[in-house]
C-alpha cells in the first residue's frame, strides 16, 4: 500500500527555487556519496565536493537525435502547457505568498550544440514579479531530460530590472549540462543537475522514495516519487524535497533546512492558446535582447527560435 504524505493547505504553501539549496557540507557529501555507490568517476573540486563528472560523462551529443521531444514520464515538456504552482516563504515571521507560473514555450535555442526546448518561468511574490527565467533543456534517446542553462532576471520591489548575476550556458567557463530528469530513476540514485563552476552553482539531486500518495487541494497523485536536491557550495542553504507526478512533473515541494522555509503545491496545469503562445514568443526575445547585453555566457550562444 503507498505510503500517504499530507503536504500543509494552500494558506501555507509557496514555492521552493527551481533547482536549490544544500544543508550541510558533510551531510550532501554523505548523500552523493550513497547515491553514486562509490563510482570510480568521481573526482574532487575542492574540500568535500563531489564533482559532476560521472554524470558528465554520460553526455553525448550523438545521443540526441530529436532532443525537442520531451515525453519523459517524470517531466513531460510539452509546448503549450503551463504549470502554475501556488505557496508561501517564511519572511521575517510571516507567510508571504508566493506563485510560479512556468511555461514551455515554442521557442528553441541551440546550446553545447544541442537544439533546447525554452521554457520560461516567471517568479511573483505578492503579485509582485521578483524574477523571470529561461532555462533550457533537451531530451537524449533514453527519453533523459538535461539542463543546458539558465538565464534568471532579478527584479527590485519597484518591478525594475535589476540583473542576471547566476546565469550559466553549457559549455561556457566549463559550465556543464547536468540530468534534469532520468527516465527510470532508481531509489538512491544520485545525479548532478548542473555545474558552472565561475558562478559556484552546482545542483545535485538524490531520488529518496518512490509508490508516495499525495493528496493536494487540486487532486490526489499515486505512484509519486521523492527527490531530494542540494546545492553542495552553500551548505548553509539547506535541502529542497521535490515530489513528481508521472504525466505532471512537480507537484508538491517542501523545505529541509532552509533558513527561510519555502512550500508549493501544484494549482493548476492548462494549455495555452495560440495566441497567448505568440505572447510567450514575444516576452522571450526580449527578455533574451537584454541577455545579450549583461551576460557574456549568453552572448556565446545562438539566438532562439520559433519551432
Amino acid at each position: 500500500m503507498p505510503t500517504t504524505v499530507s503536504p500543509p493547505t494552500v494558506s501555507q504553501l509557496r514555492r521552493v527555487a527551481a533547482l536549490v539549496v544544500a544543508l550541510g557540507l558533510a551531510l550532501a557529501v554523505a548523500l552523493t556519496a550513497a547515491g553514486c555507490g562509490g563510482s570510480s568517476g568521481s573526482t574532487s573540486t575542492g574540500p568535500g565536493i563531489i564533482s559532476p563528472r560521472p554524470t558528465a560523462q554520460e553526455f553525448s551529443r550523438a545521443h540526441f537525435s530529436n532532443p525537442l521531444v520531451i515525453d519523459n514520464r517524470w517531466t513531460p515538456l510539452i509546448p503549450g502547457t503551463e504549470f502554475v504552482l501556488d505557496g508561501v516563504v517564511r519572511e521575517g515571521g510571516k507567510n508571504v505568498k508566493h506563485r510560479i507560473e512556468s511555461l514551455v514555450t515554442d521557442m528553441t535555442k541551440v546550446v553545447d550544440g544541442i537544439p533546447t526546448v525554452v521554457v520560461l518561468e516567471r517568479d511573483l511574490s505578492q503579485g509582485r514579479l521578483v524574477e523571470s527565467e529561461l532555462f533550457f533543456a533537451a531530451q537524449d534517446d533514453n527519453k533523459n531530460v538535461w539542463l543546458f542553462g539558465e538565464y534568471p532576471e532579478v527584479y527590485n520591489k519597484k518591478g525594475r530590472f535589476t540583473g542576471a548575476p547566476e546565469a550559466f550556458m553549457a559549455p561556457t567557463f566549463g559550465t556543464q549540462p547536468g540530468i534534469f530528469m532520468y527516465q527510470s530513476p532508481r531509489v538512491g540514485q544520485a545525479f548532478s543537475q548542473a555545474y558552472a563552476p565561475h558562478i559556484r552553482f552546482y545542483d545535485r539531486a538524490r531520488v529518496l522514495r518512490k509508490g508516495l500518495k499525495i493528496c493536494t487541494p487540486a487532486r490526489c497523485y499515486k505512484n509519486v516519487m521523492e527527490i531530494d536536491e542540494y546545492a553542495p557550495f552553500d551548505p548553509a542553504g539547506g535541502h529542497q524535497r521535490k515530489f513528481y507526478a508521472k504525466g505532471f512533473g512537480t507537484i508538491f515541494a517542501k523545505p529541509a533546512g532552509e533558513p527561510n522555509p519555502e512550500t508549493v503545491t501544484l494549482r493548476r496545469v492548462r494549455h495555452l492558446s495560440r495566441a497567448a503562445l505568440v505572447a510567450a514568443r514575444a516576452h522571450v526575445l526580449k527578455q533574451e535582447a537584454r541577455a545579450y547585453k549583461v551576460s557574456d555566457a549568453y552572448r556565446q550562444t545562438p539566438p532562439a527560435v520559433p519551432r
